[in-house]
């Protein structure tokens, strides 16, 4: 899935690309040349931002803090806890 979501961020770049370069009229016509949602599209061109590196509102850990959180999850999984 990983390769997808890298593909599939690589169409969208190529997509804003065509589109800041006038190659297309329509943020739909550039969404179906590069095989990619016309929502997905539409939101990268009018914000920018990807959704990996989206960090929501109301997000209450930090990177850190999920970091932790996760290793000691993983670490009472792994005990059989």
């Amino acid at each position: 899935q990983r390769t997808q979501i890298s593909s599939n961020e690589g169409n969208i770049l190529l997509a804003m690309s065509a589109i800041e370069s006038h190659q297309f009229s329509s943020i739909s016509a550039a969404a179906k040349a590069f095989n990619i949602l016309k929502a997905t599209l539409t939101r990268r061109v009018n914000r920018g931002i990807s959704r990996e590196c989206f960090t929501p509102r109301n997000k209450n850990l930090t990177q850190a803090e999920e970091e932790v959180l996760v290793r000691e999850i993983l670490k009472l999984d792994s005990q059989g806890l």
